[in-house]
């Protein structure tokens, strides 16, 4: 039993607590049973504490002989503090005890026990009634005590009182104190805290809070032995810059230009910058508000915007159902909240508490002191970061780790980041000096347990061991070079004359001459062994020499180094000359040329590229600008290349496509394959303007410079430039061919499908996905959902349709052959299922309010600014109304004569254009235009400089037809990119790999077959089906992915397959010749999770039959019929 003397002195921090120690009492413990549960009361004597807990609720932890407690602790007059304890399920007798706690601030605990590194969690597009065994939880190591705090947040209640993260610490004490109290076995325990996101204020003011209270009370110390903080926010000054660095610079997805970067640079340091320094030199409530207020105005909040992105993984759009919100549900089940005793609604993230730490201005101010002198106590300290967050990213994260104040500072910022491994495989990078370390983690988000898990068991446990089990810091050992100073006169005189004409051909010759690394280069390509200059062999020499010139071409890019080829001369000299490419005129004066290392970027669009490498790996390039101008115009545009180091290239240029109405801004995208690649500003700058934005030049006035070089010319041109500039770079002109390569999904399928058309020749393999060609007939769809409920004059709930979506997948799912969540066959759903037979069932909803950063997730809520919006509960039926909206959708669009006008989205897509808002002033539905639709009627149609439709008011469907008929007569040649003859591309032996998300809610799966049928009666008029089939299939394939979504996986049909490798199939087809018959796909969840299907090459659909575990590719003519169609409502023909 601890100490009622000193808990005494302990307790005189607490608000409402006796100043004066009482009369001595006894702690009391007994049970109390309620609606049926019996509950374990335990009450404190000395402090008043009382503790009301249910024992092994048989909630989350599973596991036989495993126990968990799960109640109330009272730190204050009707403050209840929520915790839920789990033994560890190794040891539990001896095991150390951590405690969680998530961040906000004002969000619940419990997010990291069901979502990261609890004993249970919910798969996404799992059940939301029956979690499952989470193989990486902490508990497999220590014994585990989740914390829901301050008051009002998770299934805390009362009065909340916290207004700080200092206010919050005593809270925190106390309730670790009282567990003690309840739980003596544990308190001589190792103790850990760790935290996340807000915990980088959290976890060093706990920390330090506890080893001033062991100071002051020691006969009470809590034995804190271990600090872990994952993605945390712990200084302004130190991290709102890197939210334009992150964004500019990371491996997964730039999002911002060089001149965004430099302007939000420029906005941190005349705003923000100015505004945190008068909070930490003031320390004052309303400097510290203010600055909060500042910094989100000018950097947070806009670069928030900049894109589609989750700001908490980067690599995802702001819609990613990860992690999944499941367990939400599930602890707002009245058995759940029975069996584990609680008494309040549950509550993710609490606005209420979260706000309270704005007029403190909580959130700018500095924890790094508390960080720094809590590593300084010898506490083992790891931080660790997701590299795909943004919010809380690993730059800043990293920047303020190497500011921590401790007797190793010096030499842990000295030390370069090393692999961390898993099982032998790198997951990441660390560094560690003394007790203090820093882990960056490969392809993870915010929350990286949940994304990391097994990595993320193994660095809590080592920290947890006090670092026993840290690996030191890598120290490299220099390089050994050669010294070939007695040979160099000698190699100069004798080589001199014949590779003068070589390096001059190559930009390398003044370096030669200048620098004696490249003797190196000489000694390799001219294979002249030491001993032979030693006997001075001349002869030898020469004849070695003269064999090595050709030699010296094709591999001087392997030989030289970056620095010896990044230089604005070798470029310059490497540039086509004016009249090598027709119309167009190059500045050399424009040139720039930077070398840049060990840069974590250059990752392509699929997530495993050429060799099994991933995004986490870094490149070292030659970072190019130049600018051209066209002749006889006065324009300028500027270019971009990533000239990877000599040694990473492999004879190959690649481009990569964007997205929406922008085109790609990077241009490191081909790294990752040893490529060349380039990026343009297509003379609209297009690397800080999006297409949309700059069509007009004012109302009723095109931007046809702009429009041609969105739909087409400017990254043909960019690869006109870039092929020859590439060859004359690395000096392989004329020793060996340069593949060039296209990837893009989306806008950048249309601009991979431009190219194909336009510049076919230019091109060996181009990758396509889910094009968005026929571009005027795509976006006018968008608004066809809408035009469907104004013209019923019903607007569904949004609950309905996702009900309608939900029932269509279960009802199709086995038509394939196997039930695994996944349509593989739309067309079978389609000829067998009748949607109206979902009416009547029920569907439910939870209300919800979203911001534009997102409550939830344990993630740092969004400051004053930020927009929001809300969803009532929607509880219901569906109803033959609602069938008929998202039939319409399915069945696409028709002219008032019942022509077809274009295809419809398959049955069992997500109908997310479709959604509703609802209407607070109405308390109702309303209609919600899709922008991506409303702004192409506005813009291109009507020539309006307007973002979107105001409303549908007199438009009726053969509206919609008109707008799509003006809109392809309009941009035909420019934008509609649906040339079917594609002899150019295919004579000169170029290879398209086509695919399309069978499930694509934004662009249907049936206009890219539609598109492969049209080049086919085109191109092989007279052929038969079989013999076109086969002769398409030598150089054009193309591929139905099944459950796949736009460009990505499907949230409603997770365990589909993705295609992972087709880069690595473009390359092996168009250099190896390895033809593929099918398409490579994995799949990632489910009871097949690793399963690597081999999808059919159309027109062949996929069927399982009995036990197999794969399909056969059948031909089946009513399916392929499913898919034809027939544009009769326009007079021109539409490929």
């Amino acid at each position: 039993m601890r100490s009622i003397v000193s808990f005494l002195a302990t307790a005189a921090v607490f608000a409402g607590l006796a100043s004066a120690a009482p009369s001595i009492k006894h702690d009391r413990r007994s049970l109390v049973e309620r609606e049926g549960v019996v509950y374990n009361v335990f009450e404190h004597a000395a402090t008043g504490a009382k503790i009301e807990f249910v024992n092994n609720s048989g909630i989350c932890e599973t596991t036989p002989g495993v126990n968990q407690y799960s109640g109330y602790l009272s730190v204050g007059t009707n403050m209840n503090m929520w915790f839920w304890f789990f033994e560890a399920r190794q040891n539990p007798s001896t095991a150390p005890l951590a405690a969680w706690f998530n961040g906000g601030p004002g969000c619940s605990s419990m997010i990291g026990l069901f979502q990261e590194n609890g004993p249970c969690k919910f798969p996404l597009g799992g059940s939301s009634t029956k979690p499952v065994n989470n193989t990486f939880s902490f508990n497999n190591y220590a014994n585990m005590l989740y914390i829901d705090q301050p008051i009002g947040v998770g299934f805390s209640y009362g009065t909340d009182s916290v207004t700080s993260t200092e206010t919050a610490a005593p809270y925190v004490y106390k309730l670790i104190q009282a567990f003690y109290a309840s739980f003596p076995q544990y308190e001589s325990r190792d103790f850990g805290i760790f935290t996340e996101s807000y915990g980088g204020h959290y976890g060093p003011e706990f920390a330090k809070y506890i080893l001033d209270q062991n100071k002051a009370n020691a006969g009470e110390k809590i034995n804190i032995v271990a600090l872990g903080i994952n993605n945390g926010w712990f200084d302004a000054k130190i991290q709102e810059p890197a939210y334009a660095t992150y964004l500019y610079n990371n491996s997964h997805k730039p999002l911002i230009s060089k001149s965004q970067y430099t302007s939000y640079i420029n906005a941190y340091n005349s705003k923000c910058l100015p505004a945190i320094n008068t909070c930490y030199s003031s320390g004052t409530n309303s400097a510290c508000s203010n600055a909060n207020n500042v910094c989100y105005n000018a950097i947070e909040g806009p670069l928030s915007s900049v894109a589609d992105f989750d700001v908490y993984d980067v690599r995802a759009p702001s819609n990613d159902p990860e992690p999944p919100e499941t367990y939400v549900d599930y602890l707002t089940s009245a058995a759940v909240v029975k069996a584990i005793g609680a008494k309040s609604t549950y509550t993710e993230c609490s606005d209420s508490a979260g706000n309270k730490f704005s007029p403190s201005g909580d959130n700018p101010r500095s924890f790094l002191d508390e960080l720094s002198d809590v590593v300084s106590a010898g506490i083992t300290t790891l931080i660790w970061a997701g590299d795909a967050d943004w919010i809380c990213n690993w730059y800043g994260v990293q920047d303020v780790v190497n500011q921590v104040t401790y007797s190793d500072q010096t030499a842990f910022r000295a030390k370069t980041l090393g692999p961390y491994k898993v099982n032998g495989k790198e997951g990441g990078q660390f560094k560690t000096q003394g007790n203090l370390s820093f882990l960056r983690v490969y392809d993870a988000g915010h929350e990286v347990p949940y994304y990391q898990p097994e990595l993320a068991l193994q660095a809590f446990i080592q920290t947890m061991k006090k670092g026993t089990e840290l690996l030191s810091g890598l120290d490299l050992a220099p390089e050994v070079v050669a010294d070939l100073a007695d040979v160099r006169d000698f190699i100069v005189e004798h080589c001199h004359n014949l590779k003068q004409k070589t390096w001059q051909r190559v930009g390398l010759y003044n370096v030669y001459l200048q620098n004696k690394r490249n003797l190196r280069l000489v000694t390799t390509n001219c294979a002249v062994p030491k001993a032979i200059y030693a006997a001075s062999a001349i002869d030898s020499i020469q004849e070695m020499c003269s064999a090595g010139v050709e030699k010296l071409l094709a591999t001087a890019a392997t030989a030289a180094t970056l620095e010896d080829v990044c230089t604005v001369e070798n470029v310059q000299s490497a540039l086509p000359a004016d009249g090598d490419i027709l119309g167009i005129n190059l500045l050399p004066d424009t040139i720039t040329a930077a070398a840049v290392y060990n840069a974590s970027t250059g990752g392509g669009m699929m997530k495993r590229q050429e060799g099994g490498s991933t995004s986490s790996a870094t490149y070292s390039y030659c970072n190019v600008t130049v600018s051209y101008t066209h002749t006889g115009k006065n324009d300028t545009i500027p270019v971009i290349f990533a000239l990877p180091q000599p040694s990473d290239f492999k004879n190959r240029f690649y481009l990569s496509g964007g997205g929406g109405f922008s085109l790609s801004s990077s241009a490191t995208g081909g790294l990752s394959y040893g490529a060349a690649s380039g990026a343009t500003s297509a003379g609209y700058d297009a690397f800080n303007n999006a297409y949309d934005t700059k069509v007009l030049y004012g109302n009723g006035s095109i931007n046809w410079d702009a429009t041609y070089a969105f739909g087409y010319t400017a990254l043909g041109e960019l690869t006109k430039i870039g092929k020859p500039l590439s060859q004359a770079f690395y000096g392989s002109v004329n020793a060996s061919k340069l593949y060039t390569y296209f990837e893009g999904c989306s806008d950048g399928g249309r601009e991979a499908m431009s190219q194909v058309q336009r510049w076919g020749e230019e091109y060996d393999g181009v990758v396509a996905g889910a094009p968005a060609f026929r571009f005027a007939q795509q976006q006018v769809t968008h608004v066809l959902p809408s035009a469907i409920e104004q013209t019923l004059d019903y607007y569904p709930p949004p609950c309905a349709l996702k009900k309608i979506v939900n029932a269509t997948i279960d009802a199709c799912d086995s038509l394939d052959g196997r039930t695994d969540g996944v349509i593989s066959r739309t067309d079978l759903c389609m000829l067998n299922f009748n949607l109206s037979s979902i009416v009547g069932e029920s569907y439910y909803c939870a209300g919800q309010t979203s911001t534009s950063l997102g409550f939830g997730f344990s993630k740092r809520q969004a400051p004053a600014g930020s927009s929001s919006s809300y969803q009532p509960v929607q509880n219901g039926t569906v109803t033959a109304e609602d069938i008929a909206v998202a039939q319409g959708v399915y069945d696409g669009l028709f002219n008032s004569q019942g022509e077809r006008a274009y295809i419809g989205w398959r049955i069992g897509s997500e109908l997310s254009d479709a959604e509703t808002t609802w209407d607070n002033d109405t308390s109702s539905w309303a209609m919600n235009i899709p922008s991506t639709g409303g702004e192409y009627v506005t813009k291109f149609v009507q020539l309006l400089d307007l973002d979107n439709l105001s409303d549908l008011e007199g438009v009726t469907y053969d509206t919609l037809v008109d707008w799509m008929n003006t809109g392809m007569i309009r941009y035909m040649d420019s934008l509609q990119t649906t040339l079917p003859d594609l002899t150019p591309f295919q004579s000169t032996g170029g290879k398209l790999l086509h695919y399309h998300g069978e499930s694509d809610p934004s662009i249907p799966s049936a206009s890219s077959a539609h598109y492969w049928q049209s080049v086919r009666s085109i191109m092989y008029p007279n052929a038969t089906d079989e013999e076109a089939q086969e002769a398409m299939a030598d150089w054009y394939q193309f591929y139905l992915i099944p459950g796949y979504a736009h460009c990505g996986s499907n949230s409603l049909q997770p365990n589909g397959p993705a295609p992972e490798d087709n880069m690595a199939t473009i390359i092996d087809w168009v250099e190896n010749g390895i033809t593929p018959s099918r398409l490579n796909a994995t799949v990632s969840s489910g009871d097949y999770s690793g399963e690597v299907q081999q999808l059919c090459q159309w027109p062949q659909r996929p069927k399982w039959s009995g036990n197999s575990t794969d399909f056969e590719c059948e031909n089946d003519e009513a399916s392929i019929d499913s898919w034809t169609y027939t544009f009769d409502a326009f007079k021109l023909p539409v490929y």
